[in-house]
């Protein structure tokens, strides 16, 4: 993407900025901004916009350099805990978003208007579905572990209703959560989406492994016409 950048840099002025944010126990945190005196920073909705989250903090980049940066940054402030099964667990889901502004004249254009296109890539990490019995949570590790399947239940229901033809045009329950009104735009708007299913090789979790599968497979079926967005 930079070196795209570099190279056209002489047919527009291109801008990128990126925001890192997470979604633990239903409340939206700022990865880049964690003295913000917000608990939890509210996700709102716009005709002109969707779903977008308030008083996010967003920092320009340069270079790829900047971009690393930024997610190592987030990364310190992630939630992440033990239980029965990893030592390690992510206890959020996570939202990297890179937004690309580029202004360019068209020499055919006697007025020299300006014209603005928007893009923006996301990348998203899930935290894992978790058994309470197998992970043994308590506590503050078990309302981490409700949320998350909570969060990742919504998700599913939305995949489901955005693959079968006959439910697309009717309700989509992205409202029911955070992590999916976050992602309205990306699982039913007008980009292109990208899902990679993680999964384990152990026969001990293969009911888990074909859950999974599945959920994948319904996901693939979604299918989203991209439109670029831009300012005349």
């Amino acid at each position: 993407m930079f070196d795209m950048m570099d190279k056209k840099s002489d047919q527009g002025n291109f801008t990128l900025r990126a925001s890192y944010l997470e979604v633990y126990n239903e409340r939206v945190k700022d990865l880049l901004n964690p003295s913000s005196t917000h608990d939890s920073l509210p996700v709102r909705w716009s005709r002109d916009r969707g779903f977008y989250v308030e008083n996010l903090f967003y920092v320009e980049c340069d270079t790829l350099d900047d971009l690393t940066a930024v997610l190592e940054e987030g990364l310190k402030y992630r939630q992440v805990g033990s239980h029965g099964m990893n030592d390690h667990s992510s206890r959020s889901h996570s939202l990297l978003t890179v937004y690309v502004d580029i202004e360019t004249v068209d020499p055919s254009d006697e007025a020299g208007i300006p014209i603005l296109r928007h893009g923006k890539i996301s990348f998203v990490d899930l935290a894992g579905s978790e058994r309470v019995k197998e992970t043994k949570s308590v506590g503050e590790a078990f309302t981490e572990s409700q949320n998350i399947n909570k969060s990742l239940l919504t998700l599913g229901n939305c995949i489901s209703a955005l693959s079968d033809a006959k439910k697309r045009t009717g309700h989509i329950p992205y409202r029911d959560s955070k992590l999916t009104k976050l992602l309205a735009d990306s699982l039913g708007g007008d980009g292109v989406t990208l899902m990679i299913a993680c999964i384990s090789p152990s026969s001990y979790v293969v009911s888990d492994t074909l859950n999974t599968l599945r959920y994948a497979n319904r996901a693939k079926k979604i299918k989203n016409k991209p439109v670029v967005q831009m300012d005349p």
